[in-house]
């Protein structure tokens, strides 16, 4: 049973898609495991109004 991940597009066209753009992305980095790295998923945090944001992934390295 193939699925549609996205609506009109099988599971696996998104996921090669996704794997390809990784692959030729300096984005590809911050999916790595690095000493140190802390990843947060779904983080609050708020201004200095008090409103909420919620940031679906965080990345924080230490300083080199």
């Amino acid at each position: 049973m193939n699925r549609e991940f996205v609506p009109g597009y099988p599971e696996d066209h998104v996921c090669n898609l996704l794997t390809a753009f990784l692959d030729f992305s300096d984005l590809a980095g911050l999916f790595n495991e690095r000493d140190g790295r802390i990843v947060q998923t779904e983080a609050e945090v708020a201004d200095s109004k008090g409103n909420l944001f919620r940031i679906d992934r965080l990345v924080i390295d230490p300083q080199s």
